[in-house]
């Protein structure tokens, strides 16, 4: 099975999946969309 990382925003309500092992890159890249 592949892990599955999902992040959301609860002030904003936006959700992101990422499939796989992220690495910091992805990790930050994905919380930096998020945030803005």
């Amino acid at each position: 099975a592949t892990p599955t990382l999902v992040i959301k925003d609860n002030h904003s309500g936006r959700t992101i999946k990422l499939q796989g092992a992220p690495d910091g890159d992805v990790l930050l890249s994905a919380i930096d969309w998020l945030a803005s």
